[in-house]
């Protein structure tokens, strides 16, 4: 659609504007034996809000890179006599200056694109108000545009909740029943057989009758 062209052809010619004079700024730091960075690192301690010394974290904010790296980018600059630390005397804080050098450096590339930003400096504020221009259009046709409505669902009625039932009482419970007495484990006495008997409990015949001597007849 419209949107989708207009937006990516504006920003497009904005990024390009950008690029354009970052590549103008990288050559005229070369042209002077410095590193692109350390042009970067020059402009960021000359330029600190307030006229203050920065410290390397906030350095490293400012150019967007790593603490470690911009520690690096730092020693390489002070070797090199562009820039000097300065201990805070918190701690292992420490601020960076330039050194006179330093800002000889950046006087003659600042010098050198003083010109380049006059005609980059227009075509970039160009590009950027273009581009304020079209998201604000944008912005005021979707805020015109009605909102889409919800989808209608079907309802369903809301159920009444039914008057509850008292709730019922527990069962009384019956009382645990006594345990039985245990049926002593002591043996019961073998009954004696009765006289006459035998062992095997069959009664024995009886014994023959002995014969009474006869007393000798006189």
């Amino acid at each position: 659609m419209a949107r989708a062209e207009l937006d990516y052809e504006t920003w497009s010619e904005f990024r390009y504007q950008i690029r354009r004079y970052l590549r103008t700024a990288e050559a005229a730091a070369r042209d002077y034996g410095l590193e692109p960075q350390q042009h970067q690192l020059l402009l960021a301690v000359r330029g600190y809000p307030r006229n203050e010394a920065p410290t390397i974290g906030d350095l490293a904010e400012r150019l967007q890179l790593r603490h470690h790296s911009t520690v690096e980018l730092v020693n390489r600059m002070e070797q090199a006599s562009l820039v000097r630390r300065q201990p805070t005397g918190v701690g292992r804080a420490v601020l960076v200056k330039l050194t006179a050098q330093g800002r000889r450096a950046l006087d003659a590339v600042s010098d050198r694109l003083r010109p380049e930003l006059g005609e980059a400096g227009q075509e970039l504020i160009g590009s950027l108000s273009k581009l304020l221009r079209a998201e604000q259009a944008l912005a005021a046709v979707e805020e015109s545009r009605p909102a889409p409505r919800a989808a209608k669902t079907a309802s369903k009625p809301v159920a009444k909740p039914s008057a509850s039932k008292p709730a019922a009482k527990p069962a009384a419970s019956k009382p645990a029943a006594k345990p039985s007495r245990k049926v002593a484990d002591t043996p019961t006495r073998a009954r004696r057989p009765a006289a006459g008997a035998s062992s095997n409990g069959s009664t024995p015949a009886p014994a023959p009758a002995r014969r009474r001597a006869s007393s000798p007849r006189s």
